[in-house]
């Protein structure tokens, strides 16, 4: 916010405390030699303490490779399935998409066995009823619980920021710039997405659909919005400026 209304030395204060933070975190929680955040000394395993910071991308870069593989088989070791609770969802989901995991992301997402978002939805499973809200609490709970509980809702940013790929640009200024990166499943799970946000400068909106190996894609952004275009498969973003519908073809 400093340096978006001009205030370039106060910029340079925060950005050189997000350095020491990082540099903080790093020193005394990442084993550099196999990727695991931790106390030092110990491994208590969880995905959320894994995932922060390999979607706040302050993994140094030559430990994010071993660092994402911690998290891709814990995930494995747990037959596909979260362990987190509400504050991990969106970083689990998020990092894994971010860093080319997308259809583990979905895996994660479709689970209607326990725990999980899915296990809710399942009332043969979990013996109480097919959910129509949010849980608070992976488990079944009949009379201790909250059966209303957004803050799980997490799961949603991951549907239209990775899924989808929407979102504001690093850089954006009240949305005058976008930054659309789908991350679409490649194993088939989810063939076809469509997802639109109102922004203060009009609605920006996606859609793709997947057959095969080929994606069909279709962005709109409005004319007072720029926006970089990463179409799956392709090695580098298009620009695009006040574009609907734009057309693009890729590949999974």
């Amino acid at each position: 916010m400093s340096r978006v209304v001009g205030n370039f030395s106060a910029a340079a204060a925060f950005d050189a405390a997000a350095a020491n933070i990082s540099a903080y975190i790093n020193d005394n929680f990442l084993n550099p030699a196999t990727g695991v955040y931790a106390a030092k000394g110990v491994f208590n395993g969880t995905q959320c303490g894994q995932a922060m910071p390999l979607f706040l991308r302050i993994v140094p870069p030559a430990a994010e490779a071993v660092a994402l593989s911690v998290l891709v088989a814990n995930v494995a070791s747990k037959n596909g399935h979260l362990s987190v609770g509400s504050f991990g969802v969106k970083y689990l989901l998020m990092a894994l998409s971010d860093r080319g995991q997308p259809s583990l992301a979905a895996q994660i997402m479709l689970q209607d066995t326990y725990p999980g978002f899915g296990y809710m939805l399942n009332g043969g499973a979990n013996n109480l009823t097919n959910a129509t809200t949010i849980w608070e609490s992976w488990f079944t709970s009949d009379n201790t619980f909250s059966h209303n509980h957004p803050m799980f809702t997490s799961g949603e940013v991951w549907m239209y920021q990775g899924l989808a790929g929407i979102q504001a640009h690093p850089a954006a200024r009240g949305w005058d710039r976008a930054l659309i990166k789908p991350a679409p499943p490649r194993d088939g799970s989810i063939t076809s997405v469509e997802a639109s946000v109102v922004t203060v400068r009009g609605v920006v909106s996606v859609s793709w659909q997947a057959l095969g190996g080929a994606l069909e894609m279709q962005v709109c952004v409005p004319a007072n919005v720029a926006a970089d275009v990463w179409v799956p498969g392709a090695a580098a973003a298009v620009p695009v400026v006040g574009c609907c519908p734009c057309n693009f073809t890729g590949s999974l």
